[in-house]
């Protein structure tokens, strides 16, 4: 059973500059990360060479999962203060958000789509209404339900809301970069403990803060 996402503890932006999160993990003699990876056989060895149970992201969770009908898909665009947003919508609902062109049209759900990103953009809207197409899996659901329970213009820490799914911070990280609907489903709100922590849409870790600083959220930051 998935536990309840209000346990999370929503936070203000801390004051710290942008720093990737995988960066901030010390290199050891050998160049290679802190903390051990990945080997080639799916399990995870540990800072000593040790292998234990994998804690990242594995195929089953994004990458076997099944891949929608390109019919009735339409995809709508937008122009906003972090770039160029297009939405593809399949059977009236939100796919996927990525940055690039699309035409804006002018009724149905992908008219609304982009006036509530327009409203959201101009200030006018802290939550999404849009309808979003179901998760391919049941780790995308439950991790989407978490970050969408991050209230507007408050954030999260990749450990608190690992904590609150059942995986490692490492994996919720690689969980947020593999958001396929960004803004509206706010990966946005999840930063390091100690930094802001990575951000995989176009213009990087600025972008994230873009949007941190239109929610308010990014007022303690240098």
């Amino acid at each position: 059973m998935t536990p309840p996402v209000a346990a999370l503890r929503p936070r203000p932006v801390p004051r710290l500059a942008a720093v990737d999160a995988e960066r901030m993990r010390p290199r050891r003699a050998d160049g290679a990360r802190a903390g051990g990876g990945i080997n080639r056989s799916g399990d995870r060895a540990d800072g000593n060479g040790k292998r234990g149970t994998m804690d990242l992201i594995t195929d089953e969770s994004f990458e076997n999962a099944p891949v929608p009908p390109a019919e009735n898909s339409i995809r709508v665009g937008v122009e906003t203060a972090v770039g160029p947003l297009a939405a593809t919508l399949i059977d009236g609902g939100v796919e996927s958000i990525d940055w690039a062109r699309a035409p804006r049209p002018g009724r149905g759900v992908g008219a609304e789509v982009c006036g509530e990103l327009e409203a959201y953009f101009a200030g006018r809207l802290t939550r999404f209404e849009a309808p979003l197409r179901p998760g391919r899996t049941e780790f995308e659901r439950r991790f989407r339900a978490a970050m969408l329970a991050i209230p507007y213009g408050r954030t999260v820490t990749y450990g608190e809301i690992a904590e609150e799914v059942g995986i490692s911070p490492q994996a919720a990280g690689q969980a947020c970069g593999a958001n396929r609907i960004p803004v509206i489903v706010p990966c946005h709100r999840v930063v390091a403990a100690s930094g802001l922590g990575g951000y995989s849409g176009a213009g990087g870790v600025e972008a994230k803060v873009a949007l941190l600083r239109l929610e308010g959220a990014a007022g303690l930051l240098i």
